[in-house]
């Protein structure tokens, strides 16, 4: 009797040959997949790329229309001098809080920006030399006055011309000179003192509002232009 070939050697080549017939299906469903893929990430980049001049067609909008960034700064200066006389009146001074460096994306050697403005801040009269000096640094050293006013003694004299040194660099830098700290050299009354605590919580509400990042500060900047304010 003969015996008939072993079973699983004969399903072996019909499993084979199944596999040959679907080949180009799987093949086409591979091509279709990588294909598929190259169109999304085509789309991405493109809709990164249209959402980011979108974006600046936005802040081209905000600084050219009347009322845009200027006038949101404009109000801003108004109603820090209006909390400068409330204060001042009522002897009411805000806590200062740190700017906090991780929150306006600043560099990691802001130390060393901090010592080039302590360098004008601490010289018996402010130097526009200096300033324009400093104001080739850019944002940093913006960020660095702004830090510093947080941590002078407001009650200190010494510390009081420091103050108005640094508010001198800022308005240099910014255009924003409603935001000076005005110093008469003298011992600073409690008015005084409030008042001056004032002109710096605005400052660092001011780096937190419209000075974030870079182009932030570049659309400032834009905005206000230097000596305005």
């Amino acid at each position: 009797i003969a015996t008939p070939p072993p079973l699983p050697r004969r399903r072996h080549r019909k499993s084979a040959a199944g596999m040959l017939g679907i080949l180009p299906t799987i093949l086409v469903v591979i091509a279709v997949l990588m294909l598929l893929g190259t169109f999304s990430r085509r789309e991405a980049r493109l809709r990164g790329r249209n959402q980011a001049t979108r974006a600046d067609y936005v802040a081209e909008r905000e600084l050219s229309r009347p009322g845009g960034l200027e006038g949101r700064l404009d109000e801003f200066v108004a109603a820090a001098q209006r909390r400068v006389q409330t204060a001042m009146r009522r002897c009411e001074a805000p806590e200062l809080r740190e700017l906090r460096f991780a929150d306006v994306a600043a560099p990691g050697d802001m130390p060393a920006y901090v010592h080039l403005v302590e360098g004008l801040a601490e010289a018996a009269a402010f130097s526009a030399g200096h300033a324009a000096k400093l104001e080739r640094y850019g944002r940093p050293v913006f960020l660095a006055a702004v830090a510093l006013l947080q941590s002078y003694d407001y009650d200190d004299p010494g510390d009081c011309r420091c103050a108005a040194h640094t508010t001198d660099l800022l308005a240099h830098l910014t255009g924003l000179s409603g935001l000076r700290l005005r110093w008469s050299g003298a011992e600073p009354a409690a008015g005084d003192t409030c008042g001056y605590r004032v002109y710096a919580d605005a400052w660092r509400e001011l780096a937190e509002t419209f000075a974030t990042t870079d182009a932030d500060y570049e659309r400032l900047l834009a905005a206000k232009g230097h000596g305005r304010g």
